[in-house]
């Protein structure tokens, strides 16, 4: 019928993309903060182009493996050849920084609520010592 089609540009890569080397992007997992990427890479000294703008918050996760900036893109070197699951997150310093913060001032209010607590329970005491013996 009348339903609009959507054609794919020919010469986009996709969310990822394998740029150096013989190999080929064998899976992509993609949500708003994070790929999963299973990965055949045939020599070493590979590299990878993922389609997001970069910034240093980018890393991947329990792995050495250099993340770069290219072309305003995230770009992943693949030092090894062989079959690689690569888990890249984005986790902004800023966004640790705040819970950090977060924190320390959950701390703070909880040590001076119970130190108003505390002298609050003093403060009942001291009253019930000054009232006279019937």
């Amino acid at each position: 019928g009348n339903e609009p089609r959507l054609r794919r540009n020919p010469s986009y890569p996709g969310p990822v993309e394998l740029l150096r080397g013989e190999g080929e992007i064998l899976d992509v997992t993609e949500d708003a903060d994070r790929f999963l990427i299973k990965v055949r890479h045939e020599k070493p000294d590979g590299r990878m182009h993922i389609n997001r703008n970069y910034h240093h918050g980018w890393h991947v996760k329990d792995q050495l493996v250099p993340v770069y900036r290219a072309k305003s893109r995230v770009s992943v070197h693949l030092p090894d050849a062989g079959e690689h699951t690569l888990e890249l997150r984005f986790t902004p310093s800023t966004l640790k920084y705040g819970a950090a913060l977060s924190m320390v001032s959950l701390f703070v209010f909880l040590f001076f609520a119970l130190i108003e607590a505390a002298d609050a329970r003093h403060e009942a005491h001291q009253a019930r010592l000054r009232r006279p013996i019937r």
